[in-house]
């Protein structure tokens, strides 16, 4: 099959691997669409692979074009989205079925190979059929889209009208943030959102769903927006990882808020004596969020629920800036490491890979 493979940082090649025979645990799946996530920046151009030659990719859609023999609940030509973390079942966490929270955890894209390929054999209890109505675009979006409802969940946003939150901050209108302000304006539409970034591009997608946008691009016109929005915001979300956007979003949040932290931090983090002396007094809580709840023998879970809300037509696909093909990989990621790193502009919300 062919394969976009990870061979040494900054460097792709599209390979020809060969599949090994299908256990009988799992299905083979031949990959539509890929969504191309910013840790795969990370991973593979910024010396962040856990090993060589990988092949990455854990935003998955596809068809089973096979099926191991010990399965009855899946079969050949079924629709299908991946959850790429693979728990132990042994450890504490799994025992009280809260999976992202394994100890010794394996994951599609990153600690094995995932699904920049034709092809990727699968765990089935790792596989969620997609019915007819949802595009495999959408479908291969189902786990970022699922780490947004779970940081939603977090902050109190979801499962009917919220308590106390009038007014909320994003701080990062890049995909994740896109996408929390798409869910808002669908679910909750008496909610303000205000979202801050420095990219007009993407702040003018924000304002297509409802949201008041800030464009702040220095120091000075952070400390300015600060000092008029101090303890303005009933819940702030911090979406992009800059250790200063973490401190920002505490002096932000209002008295008895809420602050959630879900980006990836990129750096060490300090907190001021004042700061935390403003957590204390402001009596505000702060909320660490990371992946989504994904259980297949619940009766509901993050992923479930992510499929639902497509279905009733909030499209994550919607987001979708670049369609490429998989040998455009290597050309695309680089656009976007230099983007992050080098201030090279490009406008991208998410790119995906269709096979």
């Amino acid at each position: 099959m062919k394969a976009a493979v990870l061979t040494a940082n900054k460097k792709i090649n599209i390979e020809n691997l060969v599949l090994d025979s299908l256990k009988s645990t799992h299905c083979r799946v031949k990959i539509k669409n890929v969504g191309i996530c910013s840790s795969d920046i990370q991973r593979g151009y910024g010396d962040g692979a856990y090993f060589y030659p990988l092949v990455m990719g854990h935003e998955i859609s596809g068809e089973i074009t096979e099926v191991g023999a010990e399965i009855s609940e899946f079969k050949i030509g079924d629709r299908v989205a991946v959850f790429p973390l693979l728990p132990c079942f042994k450890c504490k966490s799994c025992s009280r079925n809260t999976y992202t929270q394994c100890q010794n955890y394996s994951y599609y894209g990153s600690r094995q190979h995932g699904g920049y390929a034709e092809y990727l054999d699968v765990y089935t209890w790792n596989l969620l059929k997609i019915p007819d109505e949802v595009s495999l675009e959408d479908a291969a979006e189902i786990e970022p889209f699922a780490v947004a409802l779970h940081a939603m969940k977090k902050g109190g946003l979801l499962n009917g009208k919220p308590n106390n939150i009038n007014s909320i901050a994003i701080i990062g209108a890049g995909f994740l943030g896109l996408l929390i302000t798409q869910i808002i304006h669908h679910v909750h539409q008496g909610i303000t959102v205000t979202i801050i970034d420095r990219n007009q591009f993407k702040l003018k997608i924000a304002e297509q769903y409802g949201a008041k946008i800030r464009t702040l691009n220095s120091k000075e016109e952070w400390i300015n927006f600060l000092t008029k929005h101090k303890a303005s915001f009933d819940l702030v979300i911090e979406v992009t990882g800059t250790p200063a956007s973490f401190s920002n979003a505490i002096e932000m949040t209002a008295r008895n808020g809420k602050t959630l932290w879900m980006g990836n931090i990129t750096d060490d983090l300090s907190l001021s004596k004042r700061l935390v002396s403003d957590i204390l007094r402001k009596e505000i809580k702060i909320i660490g969020t990371w992946n989504s709840e994904y259980n297949p023998t619940a009766e509901s879970d993050d992923w479930r629920q992510a499929l639902s809300l497509i279905s009733e037509g909030i499209y994550p696909s919607d987001l979708v800036t670049h369609n490429i093909p998989l040998e455009g990989l290597s050309d695309i990621l680089l656009r976007l490491y230099k983007h992050k790193n080098a201030g090279e502009r490009f406008d991208c919300i998410k790119a995906m890979v269709r096979l």
